[in-house]
């Protein structure tokens, strides 16, 4: 996914497996809430959706935390 972004020109400044906040039965087979999380250049992000990606804040129960290289 980040070298999807890449080869559309867009910078990643960091990214990081997290959690979508979102509560969950633990059984076998199931999501997780696992998410990908890129941060771009607010400049970038109507490049990045365009090829498919989204806002961070379309999560609502989302926990943002600082990106960890």
């Amino acid at each position: 996914m980040k070298q999807d972004l890449i080869d559309g020109g867009i910078d990643v400044i960091c990214s990081q497996v997290m959690h979508d906040g979102l509560a969950r039965d633990e059984l076998c087979g199931s999501r997780s809430g696992s998410i990908n999380v890129f941060e771009v250049h607010n400049s970038n992000l109507p490049d990045a959706e365009n090829l498919g990606f989204s806002a961070i804040d379309v999560l609502n129960q989302y926990q943002d935390e600082e990106c960890e290289q």
